[in-house]
């Protein structure tokens, strides 16, 4: 309605609502890896890992803020009915890439956590 057509329109340009959905959830995915890859990318010490974690996590919680009918599309209730396709799969990981590569630098620098695992974590080791 917002675009000035009736609602059942936008099956001109979807086959179907699992399209559709499809479609959102890449274009989501897509954005908040773009903002996590910028906040780390911003940051020029790049040997500075604690500062490119926080500018990473403040982007995807501004990301988030910023876009919370995505978020909730994202991390949300599921959808019922509908089972996002391998074409997800990619987007979805763009921003847990930029975690997990900063966190594969951090262990290579010989960066390790403090203190100890929670007893009830270590089996999710």
């Amino acid at each position: 309605r917002d675009m000035g057509m009736v609602s059942s329109a936008i099956y001109r340009y979807f086959a179907s609502r699992d399209e559709l959905l499809t479609r959102l959830i890449v274009e989501s995915y897509d954005r908040l890896g773009e903002a996590a890859q910028a906040a780390d990318t911003a940051v020029r010490n790049r040997a500075d890992h604690a500062a490119r974690w926080r500018a990473v996590a403040r982007a995807i919680r501004a990301w988030a803020l910023a876009n919370p009918a995505e978020y909730a599309l994202l991390f949300g209730t599921p959808v019922p009915g509908y089972a996002a396709p391998q074409d997800t799969i990619g987007p979805a990981s763009r921003y847990t890439a930029v975690l997990l590569g900063l966190l594969a630098e951090m262990h290579a620098a010989g960066n390790r956590p403090k203190g100890t695992v929670p007893t009830r974590m270590r089996a999710d080791i």
